[in-house]
């Protein structure tokens, strides 16, 4: 992949929490997941949840892009699906998951008593 601009300058941001704003089509998803995949790369054993509002979605969008990284980066990564998660060849860990709680559940239910590194929420409004 190329990144240019605003796009370089966002995957070179080190800052501990990173907003990525813009309009539609400006690769702030793949930018966010190719942030994620870095830290995976460069921290074995690390876990991150990257999520959406709803599971579809984050199967539909997230999932495939996801994978079609990994294959551009010669990474042979493991789906688990009882647990929503690829592993990594290092051992760093990717929780795919819906944030909407089931109808009586804690808001936090989905990710609740996850060790977590890190967080990428795609479409926070």
């Amino acid at each position: 992949m190329v990144w240019r601009g605003k796009q370089s300058d966002a995957l070179l941001d080190a800052t501990r929490y990173l907003d990525i704003e813009g309009a539609i089509r400006s690769s702030k998803t793949t930018i966010g997941l190719w942030k994620v995949l870095n830290s995976c790369m460069e921290h074995p054993g690390i876990r991150w949840l990257v999520s959406r509002w709803i599971d579809d979605d984050v199967n539909a969008l997230l999932k495939p892009l996801l994978r079609l990284m990994f294959e551009q980066v010669g990474l042979k990564a493991q789906w688990f699906p009882d647990e929503h998660r690829f592993e990594l060849p290092n051992g760093s860990w990717i929780y795919l998951r819906g944030l909407r709680p089931s109808e009586n559940a804690s808001r936090f239910s989905k990710f609740r008593g996850m060790t977590l590194a890190g967080i990428l929420v795609d479409q926070t409004e």
